[in-house]
């Protein structure tokens, strides 16, 4: 609180300035200075994100490292690192550089077993996937978008994932023909045509027209722009259908919460 009224001090008092300008700053005020660097909560479980945020004055550039890089003066970033991360903000101008940090802590709950996120049955064989057998898998990114009965269009976003075919190559003793039926957390459930599974789907125009036929890739996404999907954003895991550029596919064929894959 009180960094956040020493902010708001600063502003008026730089306000202020700009409409007389005959007012004596204190010298802290007129020098480069990192007023805040803050990372809120400090202590998260692995998979949850946190906001860091910042306020620095004076300054010709400022940057954050562990892949944030350049930034304005003033902002905040949503994070999500995987384990216990200290993040260093450098600020410069042409006689002066300084530097602060803040370090998270992220419980990472390495002494319990890794939660089965999915499971895929054939038959009578159960193959179980945790997060880390979905990312040894091969990672997929890109952009996908969907519109619902009521032309809502979501997206684009980006999703990670591992592809379809890729995760269903993993099963050994894969049968030539099946039934493929996802089902979510919640009990809903649908069956996917092979089609489907490989990707050829119909798209449509932002009107919810239906302009065609196109080869996408279906996908179990686990990330959306960049962050671990849960339940909020219908993850941990998901169907999703992506491309390298956004089409927009129907709604009905991407299935969230998802936990079994039965292939029948």
């Amino acid at each position: 609180m009180k960094k956040q009224v020493a902010i708001i001090g600063i502003i008026l008092a730089l306000i202020t300035v700009g409409f007389s300008g005959c007012i004596n700053l204190p010298k802290e005020l007129t020098q480069m200075s990192i007023i805040s660097f803050d990372v809120e909560p400090g202590i998260i479980n692995q998979g949850e994100t946190a906001n860091l945020s910042w306020a620095v004055i004076s300054a010709s550039s400022v940057n954050i490292d562990n892949g944030i890089g350049s930034v304005a003066l003033t902002g905040h970033r949503m994070i999500q690192p995987t384990q216990t991360t200290t993040y260093t903000l450098t600020a410069s101008n042409a006689t002066t550089t300084k530097s602060v940090t803040v370090t998270i802590t992220v419980n990472n709950e390495s002494n319990q077993p890794e939660k089965t996120l999915l499971t895929i049955t054939v038959g009578s064989q159960s193959y179980n996937y945790t997060l880390n057998n979905l990312i040894a898998l091969g990672t997929i990114t890109g952009q996908g978008s969907y519109i619902n009965k009521n032309g809502k269009i979501t997206g684009p976003n980006n999703y990670t994932g591992v592809s379809m075919s890729v995760l269903l190559n993993s099963i050994p003793m894969l049968p030539e023909n099946y039934t493929f039926h996802a089902i979510a957390s919640d009990g809903y459930s649908r069956n996917y045509s092979i089609d489907e599974v490989n990707g050829h789907v119909l798209i449509y125009n932002e009107t919810g027209e239906e302009i065609g036929t196109e080869n996408l890739t279906m996908i179990i996404a686990y990330k959306e722009n960049g962050i671990l999907l849960n339940e909020t954003t219908k993850g941990p895991l998901r169907i999703a259908f992506i491309g390298i550029q956004p089409a927009i596919t129907n709604s009905r064929i991407w299935l969230g919460l998802l936990t079994t894959i039965e292939l029948i």
